[in-house]
């Protein structure tokens, strides 16, 4: 079971310090769109041997939200992001005014 170690909290984010079997990770969440670019920037500083080397692993996570039956599909709520022992999970929610932006393209799946 994973136990709190530290919560720190701030504007527009909160930054949990978790323990599980002995391993600290720190999860960051809420995150504006400025603390995810620092927050990506950060780890792609602490990493750059492995983004140099073109190494560098990436977990990826999605969060749904159980739509009402099987046949609705439910959207994403959160986007998870863990590099080494640093997760950032971001609200989707947040970033509804840039992806409903008509002059942006998309590309991908």
């Amino acid at each position: 079971m994973a136990k709190v170690i530290r919560h720190e909290t701030n504007f527009n984010h909160d930054i949990y310090t978790i323990e599980v079997v002995g391993t600290k990770i720190s999860i960051t969440i809420k995150a504006t769109a400025f603390v995810v670019k620092k927050w990506l920037s950060a780890k792609l500083y602490f990493c750059r041997h492995h983004v140099y080397l073109k190494q560098l692993v990436v977990g990826l996570g999605v969060q749904f939200t159980p739509g009402p039956s099987d046949f609705i599909p439910s959207p994403a709520d959160t986007l998870q992001l863990c590099v080494k022992k640093r997760y950032l999970i971001f609200q989707l929610t947040r970033l509804r005014r840039f992806l409903c932006e008509p002059s942006h393209t998309f590309v991908g799946f």
